[in-house]
């Protein structure tokens, strides 16, 4: 058995658009495989995935929002999700409140944000602009990105509850504490014994590289992180990567579990209203 996790944005995905099609098609192959296991871990929302890969995207596991919003490939079991803590998404709210800052809330079903244009890569549909001087719903968030990073990173490190994910892009997301990728890869295996297979770019990524039986980093970003494969940042060098590692992993018989993890963050909550909501979005790409 092989599990293959990649992220999206920086290491599949370019520019802001979807993975090319030959990237798409590839992993579409590789997800009907019946040793195969495919899950796109991302900071993006399953509704994005629904768009970009359309109604095909319930063959693969979705771990969104960093790990917080866990989409099981159709039928296998419940969508869950990790909220913030209330007082921690309060206390951030407040603070860019005070100093003007943009940002996003990502409740799982819809995202409220500080303006139109801000963080324009989160879209236009299920946007809910926040009227002047409103306060959000504070309870269900699964995620507050911030336009800017520019110190907020140590302002929010500081809090109770949260970690704190600066991405190489200049935004930085906030999720519950314990939440990441791996955590969430762990929690969908469930001590499978499977070989993994990791492609990631950026720092939300790193425990999920670490974790991974293969891992290959796209592009010159995570200096320092030993025993990985390297490419470049571009759809045609990854394509060869993603192709030639699939049919190295086969090889790879794992010792034990193959992915490990120490979450401290409150116990995932079944939210079957996520599952609808994706599925309409994967029908509607």
């Amino acid at each position: 058995m092989r599990t293959i996790v990649t992220d999206l944005d920086g290491t599949i995905a370019f520019g802001g658009r979807r993975p090319a099609r030959s990237i798409r098609s590839t992993l579409f192959a590789l997800a009907t495989a019946p040793d195969t296991r495919v899950v796109l871990a991302t900071s993006r929302t399953p509704r994005c995935i629904g768009d970009w890969f359309g109604p095909r995207a319930h063959r693969f596991d979705l771990v969104c929002c960093n790990g917080a919003l866990v989409v099981p490939r159709a039928g296998t079991a419940a969508v869950t999700r990790t909220a913030i803590p209330a007082t921690a998404v309060g206390q951030i709210v407040a603070a860019l409140g005070a100093a003007g800052a943009a940002y996003c809330l990502e409740y799982g079903h819809e995202f409220v944000a500080t303006d139109h244009d801000s963080l324009p890569w989160w879209g236009t549909r299920h946007r809910r602009v926040l009227d002047q001087g409103r306060v959000p719903d504070l309870g269900g968030v699964v995620k507050v990105t911030v336009a800017r990073a520019e110190g907020w990173a140590q302002t929010f490190g500081a809090l109770g509850g949260v970690d704190v994910f600066p991405h190489e892009t200049g935004d930085l997301d906030v999720v519950a504490r314990g939440v990441d990728k791996a955590a969430a890869l762990a929690g969908l295996l469930k001590g499978t014994r499977t070989a993994v297979l990791a492609f990631g770019n950026d720092r939300n990524d790193l425990a999920m590289l670490r974790a991974a039986d293969r891992a290959v980093v796209v592009g010159a970003g995570l200096a320092g992180l030993p025993a990985v494969r390297r490419v470049a940042a571009n759809p045609e060098a990854v394509l060869a990567a993603l192709r030639a590692e699939a049919r190295q992993i086969v090889d790879v018989v794992p010792v034990g579990p193959a992915v490990t993890s120490t979450v401290t963050a409150s116990p995932a909550t079944a939210i079957p209203a996520v599952r609808a909501a994706s599925r309409a979005a994967a029908r509607s790409g």
